[in-house]
C-alpha cells in the first residue's frame, strides 16, 4: 500500500505538493546528512574507524522516491521493511444454513427449502498485519524463524444470504 500511495499514512502535505502542484522535490526529510569524513567496517559490519561529521538535512528530494527508499531494506542488508511474523488468526467462512422441516415445505408447495447466510473474510486478528493480507504474502524462512512479506492489501469482507427452493 506504501508502494501504490494508498496507505492512510501516505496521504500528506508533500505528496499533495509533488502530485498535484508539481513540486518536483518538496521534501527535506528529518535527519542528518554526511559533510565529511569516512567510516571503515570489518568483515562483520562492526565500525573499526568513525571520522563523519553530521549536520542536519537540508537536501529537499522527491518525497515518492523518498518514502520507497525509507520501506525498502538496503540492498544486500538481508532485511526487508514489509517482513513480518506470520502470527494471525483469520476467519476466512462461515456458513450458516437452516433445512425448513418438510411438513411445512409441503404446506408452501415445495419439495425442499432451505435458507443460509454466508460470510468471507470476517475476521482478521494480527498484530503484524495492519494494512495487508497474510493469505497474498510471500513466506521466507531464515534458519528455525518463519516470516512473511506483506504484499496484498486486507480482502474484503463479504456477506451472503441463500435461498434453495425444490419444487
Amino acid at each position: 500500500m506504501w508502494h501504490s500511495g494508498s496507505h492512510i499514512d501516505s496521504d500528506t502535505h508533500w505528496r499533495y505538493l509533488e502530485v498535484v502542484e508539481g513540486v518536483e522535490k518538496p521534501y527535506i526529510a528529518p535527519g542528518v546528512k554526511v559533510v565529511s569524513g569516512s567510516v571503515t567496517y570489518d568483515s562483520y559490519g562492526n565500525i573499526l574507524e568513525d571520522t563523519r561529521v553530521f549536520a542536519e538535512n537540508d537536501v529537499a528530494v522527491s518525497y515518492n522516491d523518498y518514502m520507497k527508499a525509507y520501506h525498502t531494506a538496503p540492498s544486500g542488508s538481508g532485511k526487508d521493511q514489509w517482513v513480518n511474523k506470520m502470527t494471525f488468526f483469520k476467519l476466512r467462512e462461515v456458513s450458516l444454513g437452516y433445512t425448513i422441516p418438510k411438513p411445512l415445505a409441503n404446506k408452501l408447495k415445495l419439495e425442499d427449502a432451505e435458507i443460509s447466510i454466508t460470510g468471507q473474510n470476517l475476521l482478521l486478528w494480527s498484530k503484524y498485519f495492519k494494512q495487508s493480507d497474510p493469505d497474498g504474502s510471500k513466506c521466507s524462512s531464515d534458519g528455525e524463524k518463519e516470516s512473511f512479506i506483506s504484499l496484498l492489501t486486507p480482502a474484503a469482507r463479504q456477506i451472503g444470504f441463500n435461498i434453495k427452493f425444490s419444487f
